[in-house]
């Protein structure tokens, strides 16, 4: 699942809607790249709130709501950066704009979840039409989506 929606309102909550590649960290959130010149970067600094869905094929279906940070930290920047490149690589037919990424053209943002709503559906049976949602309204009550290797964990700041 590499592609979220992400949606977006500025301060007098007209709706903006954007399709980025993320990556997501062992406490659930969420980081994509945004050209600073972008709509979506001022709608970010007038409303730091945020909607997204992610939907993988026969696999999940996710619906969240939270907060918007921009991270200043040249080393997590880059990290996030390596990371995405390599999750962009892994797409078929997909060239992002990732790859001309030159420090400073380009904020790195974190989506922090409030609220998260999943229906996992890799063992629903074909023809079910009944939604079985997982809600969680504090992500950090959550299990670790996904584990890093100790020395990953080690290097955070």
């Amino acid at each position: 699942m590499p592609f979220l929606t992400l949606a977006l309102s500025d301060s007098k909550a007209k709706p903006y809607g954007a399709v980025v590649l993320f990556d997501m960290d062992e406490d659930w959130n969420l980081y994509f790249f945004g050209d600073e010149f972008a709509h979506k970067h001022a709608l970010v600094l007038q409303n730091p709130q945020f909607s997204a869905t992610a939907y993988a094929i026969g696999d999940v279906y996710v619906q969240m709501t939270g907060r918007v940070e921009t991270i200043e930290n040249v080393r997590q920047y880059e990290q996030e950066l390596v990371r995405l490149s390599h999750k962009a690589a892994t797409v078929e037919h997909f060239w992002p704009p990732l790859l001309d990424l030159r420090r400073g053209d380009y904020v790195l943002y974190k989506l922090i979840p409030e609220w998260i709503r999943a229906m996992p559906l890799s063992d629903r049976p074909k023809g079910q039409f009944e939604p079985r949602f997982l809600e969680i309204k504090r992500p950090h009550a959550m299990p670790t989506p996904k584990k890093r290797n100790a020395k990953q964990s080690r290097t955070k700041e």
